[in-house]
């Protein structure tokens, strides 16, 4: 098969160069369409087009918006994802590197991966690395030997083109990030690299950059760069294949084709229709409502059924799982999180012991008889009901938002499509990672809250009862909870960590499954953010709801410390 697109009828695309002869000596392909037909959502992008790329060329893809330039791509690259709501429908042999993409799995999958590198319309690159880290994360996913001198070239590409690779990729330009991008997608060696609207948004100056740019990184790698600005990579590509949504052919063009194809006036598209009339505030109220609630279905139970699943970080490189755990870690627990619930137990502690004393019936009578009763009661109800209640709701506002913006901003700006193009497992590095920091930080915020909770309550006892030693309070406080090992596993701890624990693991899990949906906008993530708080404090509430009848089946209110006390029957 010829390098050339053939058209339907068997007859060359109008303007292709002619054939190489028998002479030559053509260079193997390095991506072979056979036949293929793709569909998305019932509709027709491509039928029967054949196409073969050879090694060495440099391939502009061209379209216009709306063509179907980005499906294919993502066929090509092995990224149509199976989550997407779009339905995808793919005939014919696809071909890249060798492997056939279509039936890419297991050994097959890395044999592809490290066949394509992808420099993303946004870039893609992880923030919270350096430009050097972003090029060593691709290189230890590779599986090809030849990645680590791949990786060192990649890096003097940086140092080349300016920029230092210790910097962080959020202090640099959109110029700069778009070079550490290239950079990256050369880190893994491969055989074709594949760059998706390059030019986009940029002024002219900055497009012949990028395309001499372009022209720098091919020298060891197929490019197929897939643009509708084409003009800057006349003196670039070597050529041109246009994808015509009107005929569903690639066809392969010479310049001048395709400046005449591109300029040809477009047929208007028929008016929309009327739109009805705009519905009440009411009504938008309780549309937004229920959208809120079906936005979600499922979700619960869905995340809450692969949690244990995520306690394993399967194909994660330690080293790697390390830095994203520390990463959670920050956002679950460290920083602001932990002020956030210091203050929580101090009101906790203060509301529960100044207004118990304040607003005791006939005090001057009830308090030297209750007084002993009081604080005992108080000291469990702040560990084993106030402040399990209070920290793991705040978990579910703060840390499910946090963390389903987290997961929500990675998808949009397509993080988590490039860390698979790596081969690096989205769910190991970003769900498992925040898994294990979620439930460690529970721990960790509940202990900061409870201890607030109960020096607060000593403070305001001391001083709403300057009669009495904090040696008293101290005395009263503790016997429901004794022993009290290690600062926080009192009486009745397994029930206050499996509270805990359960309400962690469900906020993260309900919050990396509405975060990690498909992300085509802002509002979008918006969306997932509030879905993620309203279901991550439903199933808060529903944890401690079932809690209570088992937790406290035993016990009765007329048990007291003191066995030899009758219930009110016997009295």
């Amino acid at each position: 098969m010829s390098g050339a697109a053939i058209e339907e009828g068997g007859a060359p695309a109008e303007g292709v160069a002619p054939a190489a002869t028998a002479l030559d000596a053509p260079a193997p392909p390095v991506i072979e369409l056979v036949d293929l037909t793709v569909k998305v959502a019932g509709r027709a992008l491509l039928e029967r087009v054949s196409l073969v790329v050879r090694k060495g060329e440099r391939v502009l893809l061209v379209g216009p918006s709306g063509a179907g330039k980005s499906v294919l791509l993502r066929l090509l690259t092995g990224l149509l994802d199976p989550d997407d709501d779009d339905a995808f429908e793919v005939q014919g042999q696809v071909r890249v590197g060798g492997v056939d993409v279509l039936g890419a799995s297991g050994a097959a999958g890395a044999r592809l991966r490290d066949a394509v590198g992808i420099v993303f319309q946004d870039h893609a690159l992880l923030d919270e690395l350096t430009a050097r880290d972003n090029v060593i994360f691709a290189r230890d996913h590779a599986a090809s030997p030849r990645a680590a001198d791949a990786a060192e070239r990649a890096l003097a590409f940086l140092r080349d083109h300016g920029i230092d690779p210790a910097a962080r990729v959020r202090t640099l330009s959109g110029g700069q990030r778009q070079r550490v991008a290239v950079a990256r997608a050369l880190a893994r060696d491969p055989e074709v690299v594949f760059f998706d609207e390059p030019t986009s948004a940029l002024d002219p100056r900055a497009s012949r950059a990028v395309a001499a740019l372009i022209r720098d990184a091919s020298a060891r790698a197929t490019s197929v760069v897939v643009t509708h600005d084409y003009p800057p990579f006349r003196e670039v590509a070597t050529r041109v294949v246009l994808l015509d949504a009107e005929r569903r052919t690639l066809s392969e063009l010479a310049w001048e084709a395709l400046d005449a194809r591109m300029s040809a006036p477009v047929e208007a598209p028929p008016p929309p229709p009327t739109p009805a009339a705009a519905p009440g505030l009411g009504r938008r109220a309780l549309a937004g409502a229920a959208d809120l609630l079906a936005a979600t279905p499922g979700a619960a139970l869905a995340a809450l059924l692969a949690a244990p699943a995520a306690l394993v970080p399967w194909g994660a490189r330690p080293r790697w799982f390390l830095r994203w755990l520390v990463h959670y870690a920050r956002i679950v627990f460290l920083g602001s999180a932990l002020p956030y619930n210091v203050i929580a137990g101090v009101i906790a502690g203060f509301v529960a012991t100044y207004f118990t004393y304040r607003f005791l019936p006939r005090r001057e009578l009830t308090e030297p008889l209750i007084l002993d009763e009081i604080l005992p009661n108080l000291g469990f109800a702040l560990y084993r009901i106030v402040v399990p209640v209070l920290v793991t709701l705040l978990v579910a506002g703060r840390t499910g938002a946090a963390l389903a913006s987290d997961f929500g901003n990675r998808v949009y700006h397509h993080q988590t499509q490039a860390m698979r193009s790596l081969g690096a497992p989205p769910a190991a590095y970003l769900g498992t990672a925040a898994m294990w920091a979620s439930l460690f930080g529970m721990i960790v915020v509940a202990a900061v809250a409870f201890w607030s909770a109960t020096l607060t309550s000593l403070a305001v006892f001391t001083v709403t009862q300057p009669d009495l030693t904090p040696f008293y309070w101290s005395h009263a406080y503790w016997p429901k909870l004794a022993p009290f090992r290690l600062g926080f596993f009192g009486d009745g701890w397994p029930w206050v960590l499996a509270k805990l624990l359960t309400s962690a693991a469900g906020v993260t899990a309900i919050a990396y499954y509405i975060g990690t949906r498909p992300k085509r906008s802002t509002a979008e993530v918006s969306r997932g953010i509030t879905g993620a708080v309203y279901w991550g404090t439903v199933f808060v509430l529903l944890v401690h709801f079932v809690s209570a009848f088992f937790e406290f089946e035993k016990q009765r209110p007329w048990e007291t410390s003191d066995p030899a006390r009758p219930p009110p029957s016997a009295r």
